[in-house]
């Protein structure tokens, strides 16, 4: 079944994470992953939620050491490759069960879902399809990656939800901050005119303040 996708840029993911509800959740599933061959190229297919398989994106092993890790969903496989130095960081070894890795990592702050099906370009060069309902994911590189639906709600657990306005009031805040710092930088820099009375905090001149205090 064709499905079409709205290419859009990492600036417009950025735009769009701005004004998005944001998730923070930590991957919970054990995958299985063995070691790639230098050169070798992996499809990673998914389930199309407008029904069929979707290609969701490709990746090929370079000459760094790297692995192929594995989901199983409902009894379907969906595959990709990842540098083992970061493989190692995200997962350990099953004690229990050979072959299997339990995700180990740290939680992902900043998801958020598409409301629309959009294709990018995924940090490992490969353009990425991402249907409705998809969680875009960012990465340490700067750029983002993305889950599809199915493969998030099987194999994540969301910890927190930010709702938008939430995030919008936060930056708020935190750019009027900032403006007020930078006013109060300029006021305590700019010159005192010796000629002038000194200002007291307390809104009159501070010959007024002393004059007062012998009333």
């Amino acid at each position: 079944m064709s499905t079409s996708f709205r290419s859009v840029t990492v600036e417009d993911l950025l735009a769009l994470q701005k004004t998005s509800e944001t998730l923070t959740a930590k991957k919970s599933k054990p995958v299985t992953a063995r070691a790639a061959v230098p050169g070798e190229e992996i499809t990673t297919l998914v389930e199309n939620p407008a029904g069929g398989v979707l290609e969701e994106t490709k990746n090929k092993a370079s000459e760094v050491p790297s692995m192929v890790v594995t989901n199983m969903i409902d009894g379907q496989t969906n595959s990709w490759i990842v540098k083992k130095e970061t493989f190692d960081k995200r997962y350990t070894a099953d004690p229990n069960q050979d072959g299997k890795f339990l995700p180990v990592g740290a939680p992902v702050e900043g998801m958020f879902r598409t409301k629309e099906n959009i294709t990018f370009q995924a940090p490992w060069g490969s353009p990425i399809n991402l249907a409705a309902g998809g969680v875009v994911v960012p990465d340490p590189s700067g750029g983002f990656y993305g889950i599809n639906p199915k493969e998030f709600e099987a194999t994540y657990d969301i910890l927190k939800t930010t709702p938008a306005e939430v995030q919008s009031k936060g930056r708020l805040a935190g750019l009027t901050n900032e403006a007020t710092k930078t006013v109060s930088q300029g006021i305590s820099k700019a010159p005192q005119d010796p000629g002038m009375p000194k200002q007291d905090i307390s809104g009159g001149t501070v010959e007024q303040s002393e004059q007062s205090k012998t009333l």
